[in-house]
């Protein structure tokens, strides 16, 4: 199956847990079961005063106990807004258990948008759908990145499929964990759970890229020392101070920053979390494409190797990383001729820069 038809079955998926949400919502979204999380100790419903501000908007239809927990049940009547104040008896006396803000928007549905938290029947079913299109999306992520392993094709798309497979599964394990251990109820949890993957990232990932960017600074500085100093050469070492940074401004936020006297809304802090842990993902994605081409080893069956160039020395001598190049082009052309009889053609390739005496090819 093509990376094409992969991806359009994802597109296919997003777009039914959409069209069924709705639908699921505008069955049920006109009633809302309001769970006050009060637990009286008894299946005796006490009794209960409910005052609308406006009740030509919504209507009580039911109060209950389920598992000695006090429910009402809502319904929309016509589109607006009302506040809903709720209170009980208990012995002799009348006790406040909360004041609600309800709004019926104009497809009917009732929505419980208290202090900005979003809350209405038929939710539960979008976080089911929104699972169901994380999974479908780690699955397809995790097959294209097999096919292009299969292929050898160690390209920018199958590192993109490492960097999201990363991030999908911590978000997926993320919300299956918080489900399995509380409800999630709201929009406001949802988002909350989307905003803690990503600082579980970060600092799940804090010590492997310390030490990722620590080996990267040293071999730099071997590059540098070996084979000039080059602005290329240097790229590993401005990216671990780009990574520090980073992480100061993020994890580091709430103590160091203040310390300096600087300080940012919470909109930007939050872009830079999901900046940052979307390029470590992305990263990480990189070392493990790299290293898996290091492993790779090509079907004995090539016409053509080709030698990728760099640097030289001033004496047009082979610097140790294009010698490596060179000596594994020819341990796998022997290796060929050994197995097949088959020669392959060896393409040097490289132009001359300012400061080589003749051309890497």
């Amino acid at each position: 199956m093509k990376n094409r038809t992969k991806m359009l079955i994802v597109l296919v998926c997003i777009l039914a847990a959409i069209i069924s949400s709705v639908i699921c919502v505008l069955s049920v979204g006109s009633s809302y079961t309001f769970h006050t999380n009060t637990f009286l100790g008894t299946d005796q419903t006490p009794e209960t005063e409910v005052k609308l501000s406006d009740e030509n908007i919504v209507r009580l239809t039911d109060t209950r106990m389920e598992n000695e927990e006090l429910v009402f049940e809502f319904k929309a009547l016509t589109p607006g807004r009302t506040t809903v104040n709720i209170s009980y008896e208990c012995d002799d006396a009348v006790i406040p258990m909360c004041e609600r803000t309800f709004e019926v928007n104009s497809f009917g549905t009732l929505i419980d948008c208290t202090d900005g938290n979003i809350r209405f029947n038929g939710f539960a079913f979008i976080v089911y759908a929104a699972l169901s299109v994380l999974f479908v999306i780690q699955f397809m992520t995790l097959w294209i990145f097999s096919d292009y392993l299969k292929k050898g094709d160690f390209s920018y798309p199958m590192i993109a499929c490492g960097g999201i497979g990363i991030y999908v599964l911590v978000l997926f394990a993320y919300i299956l964990y918080r489900m399995l251990n509380s409800f999630i109820d709201s929009v406001g949890t949802l988002l909350m759970l989307v905003i803690e993957t990503g600082q579980i990232l970060l600092v799940g990932l804090t010590p492997v890229m310390l030490v990722i960017c620590v080996m990267l600074a040293v071999s730099n500085i071997w590059l540098m020392r070996n084979e000039g100093r080059r602005p290329v050469n240097t790229l590993g070492i401005l990216f671990a101070i780009v990574w520090f940074i980073g992480m100061v401004l993020t994890l580091g936020a709430n103590h160091m920053i203040m310390l300096w006297g600087f300080s940012y809304p919470k909109t930007i802090w939050l872009i830079l979390v999901y900046v940052i842990a979307y390029l470590e993902c992305m990263f990480l994605s990189t070392v493990a494409c790299t290293y898996l081409a290091t492993k790779y080893t090509p079907a004995p069956d090539r016409d053509y190797i080709i030698i990728l160039g760099c640097a030289i020395r001033n004496d047009g001598g082979l610097t140790p990383l294009l010698k490596a190049r060179v000596d594994s082009a020819v341990a796998f052309e022997k290796k060929q001729f050994e197995q097949t009889g088959k020669h392959a053609l060896f393409v040097p390739s490289g132009g001359q820069g300012a400061d080589e005496v003749i051309s890497e090819s």
